[in-house]
C-alpha cells in the first residue's frame, strides 16, 4: 500500500514563498520517493487530524507556532515520523528581531510560555529532520529552545540551503 504523508503548510492562500516551498518539496518527493503520496494541507484538508497519514511534515512558512507544534507532537506520540522542512519564526516583533540581528539574546517570554518552550523542545528532539528557515529563526530556537543534540541525529538544526538539502536527500529524508 502506498504511504501517505501530510504536508502542513500555508498553501492555497496565494503566498508565493509558501507555495514555492511546497512545490519544491513535492518535486523532491516525486523524484526521491515516488511510491509516497504527499497530501498538502490546502484549505479543504483537516491538517489537525493526522490519523489517516503515515508521517507528517511541517513545511515552509512561518509555522513554528505552538498550534502546529502540538499537531506534530500528537503525530509523534501516535508513532508517526515527523519532519520540519523550511519552517521559521517571523512573528516575534521588531524589537526582538533587531536584538537578534545585533547578536543579543532578547527576552521572548511574552511570545513563548514555559509550556510552549517544552513543546518546542519535545517536538524538535523528536523530529527526524529539522530544516529551519533563516538565521533569525535558528537563533531564536538555539538561544531560547535549545536542548542537548539528539545522539541519533548528526545535527539538531539544519539551516535550509542547497548543500543541506543535497546532504539530507542522500540519507533518505522523505521516508525510509
Amino acid at each position: 500500500m502506498m504511504k501517505k504523508v501530510l504536508y502542513i503548510g500555508w498553501i492555497g492562500f496565494q503566498n508565493v514563498g509558501d507555495e514555492l516551498l511546497w512545490n519544491l518539496f513535492a518535486s523532491y518527493a516525486r523524484q526521491y520517493a515516488p511510491d509516497v503520496q504527499i497530501i498538502p494541507s490546502t484549505p479543504k484538508v483537516n491538517w489537525k487530524d493526522t490519523s489517516p497519514y503515515d508521517a507528517v511534515v511541517l513545511g515552509g512558512g512561518s509555522l513554528l507556532l505552538p498550534g502546529y507544534m502540538a499537531v506534530l507532537q500528537e503525530a509523534h506520540e501516535a508513532g508517526k515520523p515527523i519532519w520540519i522542512w523550511g519552517s521559521g519564526i517571523d512573528w516575534i516583533g521588531e524589537a526582538e528581531t533587531d536584538a537578534l540581528c545585533a547578536g543579543a539574546k532578547p527576552a521572548l517570554h511574552r511570545h513563548f510560555s514555559a509550556n510552549d518552550v517544552e513543546l518546542f523542545r519535545t517536538v524538535l528532539a523528536s523530529a527526524a529532520f529539522a530544516g529551519i528557515r533563516g538565521p533569525l529563526s535558528e537563533a531564536v530556537l538555539k538561544t531560547h529552545i535549545s536542548h542537548p543534540p539528539n545522539e541519533n541525529r548528526e545535527d539538531f538544526f539544519v539551516p535550509m540551503s542547497n548543500e543541506s538539502l543535497t546532504h539530507k536527500e542522500s540519507e533518505g529524508v522523505f521516508l525510509s
